[in-house]
């Protein structure tokens, strides 16, 4: 009221307000208890949801049915399942899945298609137009099922276990023959796909985006300043031409230049560490120190990859030694990762494919294999970087020989300029340019072919902690081991290639590319 914003002393008298009031006047209050009324739909029956397998669920059921009819009826029955109790536990799953699944709302279009109605057992069947073929009631008119529930996977796991692990095409036809699921198709490859016996047969990997190229392959320097290195063979040879042979076992120690991909052979006798130092001696003498040597973990490789491990772990101290003498760096790829040293092993493949075609069967004499692998070397280093063009007048393809000597290592001798006057020579000038030339094509024509990734260009789910994967290995795909995910090792562009894996007899270390994620773990 107005007289409240007055000073107390202006305030009315109480008792003549009050006064003034009649009870007549004043309204009746009520005190009102608010009602909410909430509409729940009753709990469903969560015995289909509490079994793993179509039989056990079955049986779980019909003895639920017989306890019920024992318990109503004094004809009680007794001893193991009868064909008509397994009939009856399938007919009131089937009906207990299509109350949860199908109601008055959900009729699609896809289920209208099947001109559905209500058969006289209760079950919603297919109207379809097979009603006059010759076909027994149950396919002519099949139950139909909807395409997401817990039953109806346990009822595809069934058929498809109990088949031989039949295909998704055969599975389906099996399954025609008595329901009808909607979608059928994409929801029985769906569940094949997560049958495990399936996927340890054809095990499927999540493939990585494929990493960028290191720095050390797409930075212009000296050849063979980052080399990579590989073992290949054992390749049989004779210590001499006399009667009294004696065959011996020699191996291929292959350089290549990570920048210019030049190859440099060392034939080796043995798979000691000597061997291997005498050869990276002979090679830094001859092609200058390098800074950086990559090479190949090689864990779970055979014959002279496997010896490489050996050697480089047999004597640590002594190959640590040699390399810090000379400012060495060792880099080792991770276990049973190949890939990650493609460049050197493409260069053993080439220098397989020479040796084998040109030895055959016959058994050479140390010295002869020593100038084979000298000729191979050479051949290696004159294949061109890029694709030869047909324009007559264009220039020679790039070469790893252009870095090595200026033109590749089998080309024709160039013209003798001893007799030439020296003041029609070029400049020193010159030659640097012409070097530079070369590199300018490196970058050009050879370099600009790398841009493009030729495998694994799909980005992936990355494998996580806790991950359980199948672990590749040179076996029978039933018997690699499972193993859990412990910890992953990122790269630059934050996509999972190493992952640290805990198997049932150890720990172990692998690309992503050589470790399967379980199908039940895929999005």
């Amino acid at each position: 009221p107005d007289w409240l914003r007055l000073p107390s002393s202006a305030w009315p008298d109480t008792d003549s307000s009050l006064d003034s009031v009649s009870l007549e006047e004043l309204g009746e209050l009520k005190h009102s208890t608010p009602v909410i009324a909430l509409a729940t739909a009753p709990p469903t029956w969560d015995l289909l949801i509490q079994y793993s397998s179509w039989r056990k669920l079955l049986h779980v059921m019909a003895y639920v049915l017989r306890f019920i009819h024992n318990c109503r009826s004094s004809n009680r029955h007794f001893g193991p399942l009868s064909k008509t109790e397994r009939d009856s536990a399938q007919l009131r799953i089937f009906k207990t899945v299509q109350e949860e699944a199908f109601t008055c709302k959900t009729c699609s279009t896809r289920l209208q298609r099947l001109a559905p109605f209500q058969g006289p057992d209760g079950l919603l069947r297919v109207g379809g137009r097979l009603r006059h073929a010759d076909l027994p009631p149950n396919m002519s008119h099949p139950c139909i099922l909807p395409k997401k529930h817990p039953v109806v996977d346990l009822l595809i796991d069934h058929v498809h276990v109990k088949h031989l692990h039949s295909s998704a095409q055969l599975t389906l036809s099996l399954l025609i023959q008595q329901v009808w699921i909607l979608s059928a198709r994409s929801v029985v490859r769906s569940r094949i796909f997560r049958c495990l016996t399936c996927f340890k047969n054809r095990p499927k990997n999540n493939a990585p985006l494929m990493g960028d190229l290191p720095k050390a392959r797409i930075t212009p320097s000296r050849a063979f300043l980052s080399t990579g290195m590989d073992y290949g063979g054992p390749f049989s040879l004779k210590v001499h031409n006399l009667r009294s042979v004696r065959i011996i076992k020699a191996y291929i120690c292959i350089f290549v230049c990570m920048v210019t991909k030049a190859v440099h052979i060392e034939v080796v006798t043995d798979l000691s560490t000597e061997a291997f130092l005498g050869s990276l001696t002979r090679f830094v003498s001859r092609r200058g120190l390098c800074t950086d040597l990559y090479s190949d973990c090689g864990t779970n490789f055979v014959g002279a990859k496997n010896a490489l491990h050996k050697i480089l772990t047999a004597d640590q101290r002594k190959v640590q030694d040699f390399a810090a003498d000379r400012s060495i760096r060792f880099h080792f790829n991770p276990p049973a990762a190949p890939h990650q040293g493609g460049i050197w092993e493409s260069a053993i493949k080439s220098a397989k494919h020479h040796l084998k075609r040109v030895m055959g069967l016959h058994i050479l004499t140390l010295s002869q294999f020593m100038t084979l692998t000298s000729q191979v070397e050479a051949m290696l280093n004159s294949r061109p970087l890029t694709a030869l063009s047909s324009d007559p007048s264009d220039l020679l393809p790039l070469t790893p020989g252009h870095f090595l000597i200026g033109s590749p290592l089998v080309s024709v001798p160039e013209e003798n300029l001893l007799d030439v006057p020296t003041n029609r020579l070029s400049h020193w000038q010159l030659v640097q340019a012409l070097h530079q030339r070369i590199w300018k094509r490196w970058q050009r024509e050879y370099l600009q072919t790398r841009q493009q990734r030729l495998k694994w260009s799909t980005p992936s789910r990355n494998l996580q902690p806790g991950d359980l994967v199948l672990v590749h290995q040179d076996t029978p795909a039933l018997s690699w081991p499972l193993a859990r995910v412990t910890d992953v090792t990122p790269g630059q562009d934050g996509t999972v290639r190493v992952v640290h894996l805990k198997t049932s007899s150890g720990t172990l270390t692998r690309p992503a590319v050589k470790v399967f994620l379980l199908p039940h773990l895929y999005n």
